[in-house]
């Protein structure tokens, strides 16, 4: 009988490294930006291990929760970048 070989998913899926982008920004930390970062980055390396174990359809559903999750921050950044502008002017 023909069995598949067994995949080292260590090889495949690698952590997804931390956007050093939104690092430059100047807005103010709180703990909903936190989460939200958070988010993005597991959603992601969960995104290339669903990937590597060629789970399409899992696959897709975490592209698309990262793309939503990844606009949650940047609306949240937005906004605190706006009300931190409203307070200094």
């Amino acid at each position: 009988m023909n069995q598949p070989k067994p995949r080292n998913l260590g090889d495949a899926a690698r952590p997804v490294a931390p956007d050093k982008s939104r690092e430059s920004r100047s807005v103010p930390y709180d703990d909903k930006h936190a989460k939200l970062e958070y988010l993005v980055q597991l959603i992601k390396e969960l995104r290339l291990l669903s990937a590597a174990i060629e789970e399409p359809t899992l696959t897709y559903l975490l592209e698309m929760a990262a793309i939503e999750s990844d606009e949650a921050l940047r609306v949240h950044e937005f906004g605190a970048e706006i009300g931190s502008t409203a307070k200094d002017g």
